[in-house]
């Protein structure tokens, strides 16, 4: 039977013992969330998977200036 999804493509999350928040991009079949976040010191845009059970609904957002 197919767990239902925690979150949805969208959402901003971030890893419970901390680290940067991140925006859900899918739900795949194992369960997991393939997420994507920005990495200021790499200078890029940084994708990995998670499963559900160490992931939470971030309250805040990180903010970062924007650079014109």
């Amino acid at each position: 039977m197919a767990e239902e999804s925690k979150f949805a493509p969208g959402d901003i999350v971030r890893v419970k013992s901390g680290g940067p928040v991140m925006t859900v991009v899918n739900h795949v079949e194992d369960g997991r969330y393939y997420c994507t976040w920005w990495q200021p010191k790499r200078g890029e845009l940084v994708f990995d998977f998670f499963y559900p059970v160490i992931l939470e609904k971030a309250t805040e957002p990180d903010h970062f200036p924007v650079v014109q």
